[in-house]
């Protein structure tokens, strides 16, 4: 009698294990990412220690259900309507933009310490200067607000390149090259955070002479970084990383419109943003080196991992990495005949 009543148990156990392995099988590369982001950084904030530690839990446990359970439903799903196709994608970003705005309550409750003095000592050793120190002797109004102008676009300019893509690209290499790689910069990035924590220059170093003023876009980026930013978040720069990395996908992708006039206009944005973050006083050079060589490496390892992988679901007929989106459906049926045959030869 006992067994006959252990058989709907175990048939719901199965089921239940059935289903995991089958959205664990349909997961694409950029969700393992983001979910080991989440997971890795909530055990790091429960061993943690602080008065934080309770809300740093509590938003860490509301993003792992949040995207676990968009996850879980597109995955197990055998079609995917426009409604949570769409929330699958915007979902990816806004995982990304609340661990960032959650940052500077979680990385203070992980570790109370900063290796701002032995990141500065290494610019020294390697360099022989350091560039916000540099800069001090050329501090003006003009070039604050100027460097503050690029530094504060810089919002603006992932917005700009995110939502239209994530909202509006076919699945297919350039949403999976661009969508991986991005994703990469910020999840790797937030989780070094944790290893590489520091302040910047601003606040370990006493010695700048000329004080940084400007009557518009300074104050824009002193009052966003004192209420919004993390406060360790510098090593490694993604101010400098994803502006690098979006101007080498655009360069890489300049045969397709948008991207043919968009990559210089990149390029000189990010040439400045790059600047502003030392200039500034936010960043230390190894702090920029680290964030290009992240870019760097997104750039050229991502697109091999996409290709793979595409070639991996192809085989065993599983779904696409990205649902279709609503968007991208309307807009390849809105394109002139000649466009789309041109689109689907390539």
């Amino acid at each position: 009698m006992g067994n006959v009543a252990s058989l709907p148990t175990k048939a719901l156990s199965a089921a239940r294990e059935s289903k995991v392995a089958l959205v664990a099988e349909r997961m694409a590369s950029h969700d393992w990412l983001v979910m080991v982001q989440l997971l890795v950084l909530l055990a790091l904030t429960i061993r943690g220690e602080g008065a934080a530690k309770p809300l740093a839990i509590a938003f860490l446990g509301f993003d792992v259900l949040w995207f676990g359970g968009v996850l879980a439903y597109v995955r197990s799903s055998e079609r995917i309507s426009a409604i949570p196709a769409m929330v699958y994608r915007l979902t990816l970003v806004g995982a990304i933009v609340a661990v960032y705005v959650q940052l500077r309550w979680i990385l203070p409750v992980i570790g109370q310490h900063s290796l701002d003095a032995e990141l500065y000592a290494l610019d020294l050793r390697l360099f022989g200067v350091e560039p916000a120190m540099a800069f001090d002797g050329v501090v003006s109004t003009p070039a604050t607000e100027w460097f503050s102008f690029f530094y504060y676009s810089y919002f603006f300019l992932l917005a700009l390149f995110a939502l239209p893509i994530a909202v509006a690209f076919e699945d297919g290499p350039v949403l999976r090259d661009f969508g991986l790689g991005l994703l990469s910069l910020y999840c790797i990035g937030h989780l070094v955070y944790v290893l590489v924590p520091g302040f910047g220059p601003y606040v370990h170093l006493d010695v700048f002479e000329n004080r940084l003023d400007g009557p518009v876009f300074w104050p824009l980026v002193r009052d966003m970084v004192a209420s919004a930013g993390a406060g360790k978040d510098i090593f490694p720069s993604l101010h400098t990383a994803a502006p690098l990395f979006l101007t080498l996908f655009a360069f890489r992708h300049r045969k397709r419109t948008p991207f043919n006039y968009v990559w210089p206009v990149m390029a000189f944005f990010a040439s400045q943003i790059i600047l502003a973050t030392m200039y500034l006083r936010w960043h230390w050079m190894i702090d920029v080196i680290a964030g290009a060589t992240l870019a760097v490496g997104a750039s050229v390892l991502v697109p091999r991992i996409t290709a793979r992988e595409a070639r991996h679901r192809a085989a065993h007929g599983l779904p696409a990495a990205f649902p279709e989106s609503p968007v991208a459906t309307w807009l390849a049926k809105r394109k002139p005949p000649r466009m789309a045959c041109a689109t689907a030869q390539r």
